[in-house]
């Protein structure tokens, strides 16, 4: 499946819509995190089948410095949710 037309160069609908499903999906992630969105530091835990989402260092486990586990404050994106 080629996902631009040769003709032009340009994409094609199929490409355009898995491009737009991808980025509803991912609008709809980064509006999940509302809450915690000028939170410094966070991270997340999974239990029961879910991800959920917690201050850092509230476990004993958790360590002094950063994994790739923790998630720094949100950048803030450049674009419009659309």
């Amino acid at each position: 499946m080629s996902l631009f037309t040769e003709a032009t160069g340009t994409l094609t609908i199929t490409a355009r819509q898995l491009l737009t499903d991808a980025q509803t999906q991912l609008w709809q992630v980064i509006s999940s995190t509302y809450a915690i969105k000028n939170s410094e530091l966070w991270s997340r835990s999974f239990a029961q089948g879910d991800y959920r989402i917690e201050p850092f260092g509230q476990r004993s486990g958790d360590k002094t410095e950063s994994n790739a586990a923790q998630l720094w404050s949100t950048v803030y994106l450049a674009i419009s949710v659309p």
